[in-house]
């Protein structure tokens, strides 16, 4: 049996094995994906070793943390310096990232966007911001901590500290912290996020499955919002491609994890 994984801390809310297993299923391939809590990055590798896991996807908060333990990473991984796709073969560690293609995929629906705000700095943000920025999209990156925002000056793209944050007109903004994952919290005092959400054309939740305190925040102002649902899909089907070497096209598979997701988590939210 081929086996694959998701790691991460927290993890339990993770519907990634009902997508991958969904495609396993539908085409009797003798596999199965799981998930597995980990309190840090060398539990993971150590797992994937032990238990001869051939592929897996990486949460957060370890995206950043596997890096070096990784021997071969993809150009968009090295680019992205995070990781939330990798393979074991032949003894070698492998890491992707296909994040980016997945956030820009799930909001191919928006229109005229022409800058964006994105709230963190972990590694979603950095693939998000990336596949944002290729996309000639003016962007501010701003964070509690200063340190985690040196990463996008390298990249020319725009940070500031979320205390000396600019109250302004973004056409764009995507909550990338854990905010409101486990608790009722906000990425942002409430009035400033109010500020910032109601000039905003579409707002963006990358947790998935429930509605975040910010989502509820801007369902209440009558924002367009979507939760991060079909990202997880799009990556999911990336990331497929990638470890899992089955007989089975982009598009079916696509459209098996959309259909699974239907099941779980999509239009959960509204």
């Amino acid at each position: 049996m081929q086996k694959f994984a998701i790691f991460g801390n927290p993890v339990a809310h993770s519907k990634s094995p009902e997508l991958h297993n969904a495609v396993f299923e539908k085409y009797h391939i003798d596999a199965i994906y799981e998930k597995v809590r980990v309190d840090n990055a060398n539990e993971i590798k150590d797992y994937i070793v032990k238990n001869n896991i051939i592929g897996a996807n990486i949460t957060v908060p370890f995206k950043e943390d596997i890096l070096p333990l990784c021997d071969e990473l993809s150009d968009d991984a090295r680019n992205i310096q995070a990781v939330n796709t990798i393979t074991f073969k032949n003894g070698v560690l492998k890491g992707f990232n296909t994040d980016g293609h997945g956030f820009m995929e799930s909001i191919s629906h928006y229109n005229n966007i022409s800058n964006a705000l994105i709230i963190g700095a972990g590694g979603s943000a950095k693939s998000i911001a990336l596949a944002l920025a290729k996309n000639n999209i003016d962007l501010l990156v701003a964070n509690r901590s200063g340190h985690r925002l040196e990463f996008y000056k390298t990249k020319n793209i725009k940070t500031t500290l979320i205390e000396n944050l600019e109250i302004k007109k973004y056409d764009l903004i995507v909550n990338t912290t854990s905010a409101g994952l486990e608790d009722d919290s906000l990425p942002i005092k409430r009035d400033v996020l109010k500020s910032l959400i109601s000039p905003a054309d579409y707002i963006v939740d990358i947790i998935y499955g429930h509605k975040t305190p910010f989502l509820e925040l801007s369902k209440e102002m009558g924002e367009i919002y979507q939760d991060g649902a079909m990202m997880l899909v799009m990556q999911a089907v990336h990331a497929s491609m990638i470890f899992a070497d089955i007989n089975v096209d982009f598009k079916d598979r696509q459209n098996i994890m959309i259909e699974e997701a239907k099941k779980h988590i999509l239009k959960k939210i509204n």
